[in-house]
């Protein structure tokens, strides 16, 4: 899935930055996962948020997503 990087990204995307102290592009990250697991919500599916960045994952898991690190299957 394909989404535009809106006003509404953006915004929240520095509130993320704000909140968890991420660095920009991770912020946009989060917040355009977080824009896809509203979507796909309403058809009862849900996203796994990948990453190896700790803070990240704390951030993706705190705004409620399913995470999981690469890392911990060695």
């Amino acid at each position: 899935m394909t989404i535009e990087l809106t006003n509404q990204i953006v915004k929240q995307a520095m509130d993320l930055q704000e909140s968890y102290r991420l660095r920009a592009y991770d912020a946009i990250q989060l917040a355009s996962a977080l824009q896809i697991e509203n979507r796909i919500a309403t058809i009862g599916q849900h996203l796994m948020f990948i990453g190896a960045d700790a803070k990240l994952l704390i951030a993706a898991t705190s705004a409620g997503l399913q995470t999981d690190n690469p890392n911990n299957h060695a």
